[in-house]
């Protein structure tokens, strides 16, 4: 018999009736995601692909590649991506550089999806 996964059970998201969930990733490297493929049936997520508690400076380079990462366990039309969390303690330039990488990132991933490439 498979076991269910402990952070599957503890917020019961098997039992969950919501069409969309939004959870953190960036921050704990991903290492979550291939549940979403097991147990997000056709649900949309919205994908934290920036960690909000972290000082690193992410590029749109690293939001793309994370956003990769969560496209190959979500369907592209059924995926949001946002920061991990709120922004409440950080200090605000960070805050925009973080906000700035994630529009980057996805914009450079809606392009590449496209076959086209961005103005540098």
């Amino acid at each position: 018999m498979k076991r269910i996964p402990e952070i599957v059970l503890s917020f019961r998201l098997l039992e969950a009736r919501a069409e969309q969930f939004v959870l953190e990733f960036a921050g704990r490297e991903l290492a979550e995601l291939d549940l979403w493929k097991e147990y997000g049936r056709d649900r949309e997520l919205g994908a934290g692909v920036v960690d909000v508690k972290g000082f690193y400076p992410e590029t749109p380079e690293d939001v793309a590649k994370r956003i990769r990462r969560v496209l190959t366990v979500c369907k592209a039309d059924k995926l949001s991506v946002n920061p991990d969390c709120g922004f409440g303690w950080s200090p605000r330039y960070i805050c925009n550089q973080k906000i700035r990488a994630l529009a980057g990132g996805a914009a450079l991933l809606h392009a590449e999806l496209m076959g086209r490439t961005l103005p540098a």
